[in-house]
């Protein structure tokens, strides 16, 4: 389905089933597959592949060319793979000559909202990329010297990492346990911790301030009925609490932290090796489980979960 709207060039090869929303230009030499959605003001320029399933969101750029001053035209590519999710106003570059010619996007990748995925980039299957940016903005308004910040971007990257794939950490703790917890349960675990998060941040819009009382947002219609519990917790409550502190400009900021052990969630698995688990922990002065936030800094909340 083309809107009136857009405007699609007539070399540009569309499949039957995809959708091309408003305000959308496809240029030409482009390929978009079966069943792809792209929403409004998406741009694709010529020598993109997009393949079947693959869903754009509003105002994406796919394809420029590279921000490379070695780039003279050449014709170069950028391919998405199959069931990808690519989120609002992303910018995914074409490649180069001198680094392959084609920008790649495996199946089942999701690109997050204002990322950049830049020239000659091999992103893997199943991967979740993010503006980096952001958490760079992040702490530069908290006061910390830009200089600073950038000598860090690398624990920056992997701490955005974990912001983006969230509760996820958890597939790979059961993984280090070697512990039989499954994919199912893994995604059921996120969708209760996610839930929760979200009731929390909901809160705090509302009233300016987190509350350690998890059944007050299950009252409210924040938090669903029985999200307050551990999963596989044996009834155990996750473990909330909150705290105000004061910035160097002198600017209040609420913060939260909340929390399960591992001897909760991962209760009736091997127990000899939670203990060893919690014991690294305890050495290292580390929670002891998974947590979210933290009582003594400033943190957004969006899946920061501790190691």
């Amino acid at each position: 389905m083309l809107h009136p709207s857009a405007f699609v060039h007539p070399s540009a090869k569309i499949h039957e089933s995809a959708i091309i929303g408003p305000w959308c230009v496809v240029d030409e030499n482009a390929e978009i597959g079966e069943n792809v959605v792209l929403e409004s003001r998406v741009r694709v320029y010529g020598g993109v592949t997009i393949k079947s399933n693959t869903h754009v969101y509003d105002g994406a750029i796919l394809g420029a060319p590279p921000q490379d001053l070695k780039y003279a035209g050449e014709p170069t590519h950028l391919e998405i793979g199959e069931n990808c999710i690519i989120r609002e106003y992303t910018t995914l570059n074409r490649g180069t000559v001198q680094g392959g010619g084609c920008t790649c996007i495996a199946p089942h990748v999701l690109i997050m909202a204002y990322a950049h995925v830049g020239h000659d980039c091999q992103i893997g299957e199943g991967a979740v990329t993010f503006e980096l940016s952001r958490l760079v903005k992040f702490y530069t308004s908290h006061g910390i010297p830009e200089d600073e910040v950038k000598k860090s971007l690398p624990e920056l990257e992997e701490k955005a990492l974990e912001q983006a794939i969230g509760a996820k950490l958890l597939l790979m703790r059961a993984a280090q346990l070697d512990l039989p917890v499954t994919k199912a349960d893994v995604d059921a675990e996120v969708a209760k911790v996610i839930s929760q998060i979200g009731g929390e941040e909901n809160y705090r819009r509302a009233t300016g301030h987190y509350t350690a009382s998890l059944d007050s947002l299950v009252k409210l219609g924040l938090l669903k009925e029985g999200h307050q519990m551990i999963p596989y917790g044996n009834g155990q409550p996750f473990q909330a609490a909150v705290n105000v502190v004061k910035l160097p400009s002198g600017r209040m900021v609420p913060i939260m932290e909340c929390g399960a052990r591992y001897d909760e969630y991962l209760a009736g698995l091997d127990e000899h090796e939670i203990a060893a688990q919690i014991e690294r922990a305890d050495a290292d002065a580390r929670y002891p489980g998974l947590k979210i936030g933290d009582l003594t800094s400033p943190n957004d909340n969006k899946g920061n979960w501790e190691r």
